[in-house]
């Protein structure tokens, strides 16, 4: 089985907002309203500088 992966950064001043609307219809928007993707700098596949 494989699984695919999300990486977002975000603000620790943010989390109130993204747990608030865990579980619900709106959590992945939330997570992307508040939160930056990681771009191709990160190397996927295990590797973390």
């Amino acid at each position: 089985m494989s699984s695919v992966a999300s990486l977002c950064i975000v603000k620790g001043s943010d989390l109130p907002a993204i747990v608030s609307a865990a579980g619900s219809a709106r959590a992945g928007e939330v997570v992307h309203q508040f939160g930056e993707e990681i771009g191709e700098e990160y190397g996927w596949s295990g590797y973390v500088c």
